[in-house]
């Protein structure tokens, strides 16, 4: 069965407060409910976004959240620093996924996002791959994850993982219809960033909502990347480099059933292509 249309938001935003969950989930809330109140059922926030991303905040005392106190229930309380964000899924029916560090039952530290809806924040995803520095400080996540909302299967990504085809690959296979990437990308790196998501539509046959950081961080400048871009690739609204803002679009399944029937690639694609010959002369 086709679910109806789903409105989607991607956030351009700072962070502000490095190291205060609460300042940044404060600041977050006025562009979220801004986009509930247009529609958005489905809200994306940068990776990162509520503690910062400088890698050595991260490990200060009470950034990192804790993935336990997370899973019991125990951030859904009134002195979650999370609680701007709870109080507006309360007044909203819009799901929030938002970027933090999360320590880990054993101890590991990892680039995560969390779920907030209905009056609840969960631990949606963990980072699978890991770029450069962020090698030195988090562990990687083990396995993928789909979110649904409203009937739509909504695969999840951070920032380098859709530079990989296989990680929107395998969410699609899990029945996504959206990718959601939340990004932190350096001033200089856009045409790597936006050829990126662009082709994980494409390869997919999906959409993909992302929402990427802007203002200074710890590695510098970094300059969003925050669209909508269409099962074929297209980016159909977009966030200008450098600025805050957000953009909201109402998806529609049927464009995913049609691109899929028209650009196969996720059908046809061999599960097994033999080995590579190499040619003499």
């Amino acid at each position: 069965m086709t679910p109806a249309p789903l409105t989607v938001a991607g956030l351009q935003v700072a962070a502000r407060e490095p190291g205060d969950v609460r300042a940044q989930a404060e600041a977050a809330a006025g562009p979220v409910e801004k986009a509930a109140s247009r529609g958005a059922r489905l809200a994306v926030l940068p990776e990162l976004y509520l503690c910062g991303y400088d890698l050595d905040v991260v490990t200060r005392p009470g950034v990192a959240l804790d993935a336990e106190t997370l899973e019991s229930g125990g951030l859904d309380g009134v002195d979650s620093p999370v609680r701007p964000l709870i109080l507006l899924t309360q007044r909203h029916p819009v799901a929030v996924l938002v970027g933090a560090a999360v320590r880990q039952v054993d101890g590991r530290l990892t680039i995560s996002t969390l779920l907030v809806r209905d009056g609840t924040v969960r631990l949606a995803y963990d980072k699978q791959h890991l770029d450069g520095d962020e090698q030195s400080v988090f562990d990687h996540g083990d396995g993928g994850a789909l979110l649904e909302v409203d009937g739509w299967g909504v695969g999840l990504g951070v920032c380098y993982d859709v530079l990989f085809p296989e990680h929107a690959r395998a969410a699609a296979e899990a029945g996504a219809l959206v990718y959601a990437v939340s990004m932190a990308y350096r001033t200089g790196a856009e045409h790597r960033r936006d050829l990126a998501v662009r082709a994980r539509a494409l390869d997919n046959g999906l959409w993909v909502v992302a929402s990427g950081l802007v203002g200074d961080s710890g590695i510098g400048p970094v300059s969003g990347g925050t669209a909508v871009v269409d099962p074929e690739g297209r980016v159909v609204e977009a966030v200008p480099d450098g600025q805050e803002g957000l953009v909201v679009r109402t998806l529609h399944a049927d464009v995913v059933t049609a691109t899929r029937t028209a650009h196969a690639m996720g059908a046809d694609r061999r599960a097994d292509l033999g080995s590579v010959r190499r040619v003499a002369g």
